[in-house]
């Protein structure tokens, strides 16, 4: 019986890729939502998103039998709600937004894994004295608690221009692939992103497979996976991004990647070590 697959945002690159999967009955792979309404577009209206969704999925005239997010924010809080209308096995809504807005996936992060979470304080910019009570010592994290991929995120080390530069400074950068499948965790691989030498440049690669050493591989998983046992996430694909510091290799920072809509009134700051 041939399943039909529905990826949100397919662009025809992964969709070529994923025509080489095999499985019985022949997968038929197709896009729900472009590219351009859904992840380009300079203004991206989550409930206008939702009912597109629903209107190419109920004119399909065969049956709906997975939906994919293969985009993340605000696809990845996108898929849930239609999954769920038509009986598909997927993330809940809350759960994905526990993994999205970033500090409230500190807050969630702190009960349960804190060794593995940087201090953080959140904060209003658009306030007289923004930074004023934070405690932080400087150099800082400074980032949107929703913005698109690693938009306005950067280290902060003096407080005048944060708001208005993107630098984005960290160590190595370790990404598990992997899925939770009705609560077992799975992870596909790990790989590493060292920093480039060639100047002005800060990653030109992805290696894979990591290099970390085995007990950072073993923490890597465990941390995440108390995680989302812990915001009840299960049935989707999930990646974590990890910071890891050679000299000092037990201060691993985890940092969920579910990313981020362009526009974001509050921030949330992490602290950096030197």
């Amino acid at each position: 019986m041939k399943r039909n697959i529905f990826t949100v945002a397919l662009e025809e690159k992964p969709k070529a890729i994923l025509g080489t999967l095999w499985q019985s009955g022949d997968p038929k792979i197709i896009s729900l939502l472009n590219l351009c309404a859904a992840v380009e577009a300079d203004n991206f209206s989550f409930k206008d998103g939702l009912f597109s969704a629903r209107e190419e999925l109920a004119s399909y005239s065969d049956s709906v039998d997975t939906i994919v997010a293969q985009w993340d924010f605000p696809i990845s809080a996108l898929v849930p709600t239609p999954s769920k209308e038509h009986e598909i096995t997927s993330s809940s809504v809350t759960s994905a937004l526990k993994c999205e807005h970033k500090r409230w996936s500190r807050i969630e992060q702190s009960q349960v894994i804190s060794e593995a979470v940087p201090r953080y304080y959140g904060v209003e910019p658009f306030a007289d004295l923004p930074f004023e009570r934070v405690t932080l010592s400087y150099p800082f994290r400074i980032n949107p608690v929703k913005a698109l991929s690693p938009y306005h995120d950067f280290k902060n080390e003096n407080f005048d221009p944060a708001i208005n530069e993107v630098i984005i400074n960290t160590n190595q950068l370790g990404a598990p692939q992997e899925t939770m499948f009705q609560g077992e965790l799975n992870v596909s691989g790990i790989t590493s992103q060292p920093k480039s030498d060639i100047p002005n440049t800060l990653f030109d690669r992805l290696a894979y497979s990591s290099n970390y050493p085995a007990h950072d591989h073993h923490k890597m998983v465990e941390v995440p996976r108390k995680f989302l046992e812990h915001i009840g996430y299960d049935n989707a694909c999930f990646n974590v991004k990890s910071m890891w510091s050679e000299a000092d290799a037990n201060q691993d920072q985890v940092e969920e990647q579910f990313q981020n809509c362009l526009k974001a009134l509050k921030f949330d700051i992490e602290h950096l070590d030197e």
